[in-house]
């Protein structure tokens, strides 16, 4: 996949390439999470508004369809079959069937007019009128995706998608080779034209931002996982929450064929990660949390080391199948919790996953040893040409970020500022001294 920005955040060009592993390298406020952010929100809104549109129209109608039966005094079955008949009429829409129109569903359900009608007549007709307009909403309208854009935009930028020290057009393209994905113009934060919006190959993308998101965990067994009351308001993070709580609640992504092709692969992995950590994650029913085995004591997750945190977020999401063949994995700057030797572990992890189960990774950081990490491993696992590197850095108030696979050199450049820094401290160290 090829991901070109114009003017989104900070950033006033990048075209990066998603195959395989791709790090992007910079000091720090130069946009390199900016990609992250995008590539995880057009990845959800394309794969998913139109289940989350059904979902989200049902729920409405539904209380509509609630209220129309107790001011008629009709029974539950009624409302027990209208709601049905709503369900399966929004499930139709993507069907080749010949789906009945709104307008029969509608008067199907009209209650019989008797003195409860005549008394609420004026009530009921606003409730129905009411469900026929969410009905007549259509998944594929402008008015749809723009606002499942709009409520992600939001929620990962705060609304500030577009970037500030510059009034040209802001410009989102992801294309899968000859195949256009999404297209997006975008002025003054407002999307104005949305020119392709397509499904994507990849179904799903898990985006980690940090370990510390086991201290905000609700690990109770429960089926609604992630409330109101405990929701971050930021989509990659609630997103990253529930899929914990899936691995507490055993609740895992893979079916039968999956799991017998899948999993020898995950325990070989999940190997690797308990060989580095020296023990293994679990959930302990009796302590009701998350925990670290070792040497046959149990350490909750949030009394760990934020490294060991770290490579458990790896496990669980490979437990739960979040990284199946082509799914996106992003990373932001991992190595600010890992000490360097784990670095250079972690780095073969990821190399390692995104040979043997064909995961698109996305990474930023500032470290030098990282890089080169991935950099040795990729040829050593024989994934270098799936393997892109860039960086991001400051062209006056915006940054351009460029594809440095022959100059790495630049990277380290950039990157190592502080230790000619230290040199310098030295340097009048010693010059006090003589």
């Amino acid at each position: 996949m090829r991901l070109k920005i114009s003017n989104i955040g900070i950033v006033k060009q990048a075209d990066i390439e998603i195959n395989g592993i791709t790090v992007i390298a910079g000091e720090n406020d130069t946009g390199k999470s900016t990609i992250g952010k995008i590539l995880y929100s057009i990845t959800k809104v394309v794969n998913n508004y139109k289940k989350h549109f059904s979902k989200y129209q049902y729920s409405v109608i539904v209380d509509y369809i609630y209220i129309i039966a107790e001011s008629t005094l009709n029974s539950g079955k009624y409302f027990i079959e209208f709601g049905n008949d709503v369900q399966e009429y929004l499930s139709q829409a993507d069907s080749k069937k010949e789906k009945k129109t709104f307008n029969e569903l509608l008067h199907k359900y009209r209650p019989k007019k008797n003195q409860f009608w005549e008394d609420n007549n004026e009530e009921i007709e606003k409730y129905f009128k009411e469900i026929e307009k969410v009905l007549q909403l259509e998944k594929d309208s402008f008015l749809v995706r723009k606002t499942a854009l709009d409520r992600i935009f939001k929620n990962e930028f705060e609304g500030q998608v577009c970037n500030l020290f510059s009034s040209e057009l802001s410009e989102i393209k992801l294309n899968s080779g000859e195949k256009k994905i999404f297209n997006v113009n975008i002025i003054n934060n407002e999307i104005k034209d949305i020119i392709t919006f397509e499904k994507m190959t990849s179904n799903d993308v898990t985006y980690i931002e940090s370990p510390f998101i086991f201290s905000f965990l609700n690990t109770r067994k429960t089926r609604h996982i992630v409330g109101s009351e405990d929701s971050s308001n930021i989509s990659h993070i609630d997103d990253l929450k529930k899929k914990i709580n899936k691995f507490i609640n055993g609740n895992f992504n893979i079916n039968l064929v999956e799991e017998i092709l899948y999993n020898d692969k995950i325990k070989r992995f999940e190997d690797i990660i308990s060989k580095n950590i020296g023990g293994k994650i679990n959930y302990n029913k009796d302590l009701n949390s998350l925990i670290f085995s070792k040497n046959d004591k149990s350490i909750k997750m949030n009394n760990t080391a934020t490294g060991i945190r770290a490579f458990a977020l790896i496990d669980l999401i490979l437990k739960i199948g979040a990284l199946k063949s082509n799914e996106i994995l992003i990373i932001d700057e991992p190595e600010v919790h890992l000490h360097p030797v784990w670095q250079v572990e972690y780095a073969e992890l990821l190399v390692l996953m995104a040979k043997e189960l064909s995961v698109k990774i996305l990474i930023t950081t500032h470290s030098s040893y990282f890089i080169e990490a991935i950099r040795l491993y990729s040829e050593k696992h024989l994934i270098k040409k799936k393997t892109n590197f860039y960086l991001s850095e400051m062209a006056g108030d915006s940054s351009v970020i460029t594809n440095v696979n022959d100059r790495l050199d630049l990277i380290y450049e950039k990157l190592n500022k502080s230790y000619k820094k230290l040199d310098g401290v030295l340097g009048e160290i010693f010059s006090k001294r003589v």
